[in-house]
């Protein structure tokens, strides 16, 4: 037997509008708190881990984050800076949950200054699993960097994987900078631990971690 149950509304016990149903659409006033897993939802990208640190030497991503659960993960990086001057930011795969970094791979990065015409690229190859996303960035506590990057295919077992990424913020000169990034590593294997860091010191920020539902 199936029961129906048919409403326009639900009112509260004070007699005020809780929730409005019309042509298939549910309005809820006031704050909602689901106690449950909450399915059926269009949102390409799921929260997996968001942490702010200060004077740390590295922001992992291990292997209980990188799983076979998604095969492209997104990082968000904000008010990111060295705590030495001038460091270069770098993304580091593993394929062995940090344990080794010893992948070959190759990087290119597009910049220019925020406010003149000076442009330019840097590129370089790594088999220490080294892919740069800035240049010198600078250490001011108030200025600080932002990052988006996307990191492609990293479970897959057949194909090499693939980063694209965007970064913002300062030289150690304080000039303002923007680049953008690619990358490939080339292995076969799945990678299951991203690190990021810069190339000497310590860093501060905030960091999250996404998947992308495909």
């Amino acid at each position: 037997m199936t029961s129906i149950l048919k409403v326009d509304n639900i009112k509260d016990s004070a007699n005020n509008q809780a929730i409005a149903i019309s042509s298939g659409n549910m309005t809820v006033a006031g704050n909602t708190t689901f106690t449950g897993s909450v399915t059926g939802d269009n949102n390409s990208l799921v929260k997996l881990s968001s942490s702010t640190v200060s004077n740390v030497t590295s922001v992992d991503f291990n292997s209980s984050l990188i799983t076979d659960a998604y095969n492209t993960y997104k990082i968000i990086g904000t008010n990111v800076s060295p705590r030495s001057q001038s460091q270069n930011p770098f993304v580091l795969p593993s394929i062995d949950n940090g344990a080794n970094f010893n992948l070959n791979t190759k990087n290119a990065r597009f910049f220019s200054r925020l406010y003149s015409t000076a442009t330019g690229g840097e590129y370089e190859a790594s088999s220490v699993s080294l892919m740069r996303i800035g240049t010198s960035l600078f250490n001011a506590s108030d200025r600080g960097s932002e990052w988006d990057l996307t990191l492609y295919n990293l479970r897959s077992t057949t194909f090499w994987k693939h980063m694209t990424g965007f970064c913002i913020g300062a030289l150690g000169s304080g000039d303002g900078y923007n680049w953008r990034s690619s990358g490939q590593i080339e292995t076969q294997s799945a990678v299951n631990f991203i690190r990021l860091k810069m190339a000497s010191g310590n860093m501060d920020g905030k960091f999250t971690l996404y998947g992308v539902k495909e």
